[in-house]
């Protein structure tokens, strides 16, 4: 197993009456301006599936997108993230917002197994968290073929102050 950093930086959501933005060493949590709701940005997958994307080269070198941007369906589920590595293999990409929860680790082996049965070719897994249990970083050391990586959300700032991009793929600037 291999561990690995991968560093997102200047992630916020746009909502439609001003900006969410989440300041580093927080629990991801920011108010709506209009709902006034707490809110846990990173729980939506979607805007860290968008950065995750854009920085598959972070994860491992040569790594492409193999899927279309669209989550690929396989018998047990729906697989966040089907890339390419450099040899040409498939590989697995699960996103867990926050710590890894149980189960994980056999849900993206459950993934792997399905799209080598499907195409026949060579598939790897990497399971993308903000942390990993000792548990699961053993669990995965036995694994054939699986990655673990974590994430970390850094420099942050307000839409529109140096420091903050928008998240890839968004109309908003």
């Amino acid at each position: 197993m291999i561990r690995k950093i991968l560093e997102i930086c200047s992630l916020y959501k746009l909502a439609a009456q001003g900006s969410w933005t989440v300041p580093r060493g927080q629990l991801m949590q920011a108010t709506s301006n209009r709902t006034r709701n707490m809110t846990r940005i990173l729980h939506y997958e979607k805007e860290l599936k968008a950065l995750l994307r854009s920085q598959l080269e972070c994860v491992e070198p040569g790594l492409v997108e193999a899927d279309g941007g669209r989550e690929r369906s396989v018998a047990t589920g729906k697989i966040d993230i089907t890339a390419r590595d450099a040899n040409g293999h498939f590989v697995v990409i699960e996103l867990k917002v926050g710590p890894c929860p149980h189960g994980a680790l056999e849900q993206v082996l459950a993934y792997t197994t399905d799209l080598e049965a499907e195409t026949g070719q060579p598939c790897r897994a990497v399971l993308v968290a903000s942390d990993f249990s000792a548990r699961l970083r053993s669990a995965a050391k036995r694994a054939r073929g699986v990655d673990l990586v974590e994430y970390e959300v850094s420099r942050m700032g307000r839409a529109g102050q140096a420091g903050s991009a928008p998240i890839p793929g968004s109309s908003h600037p």
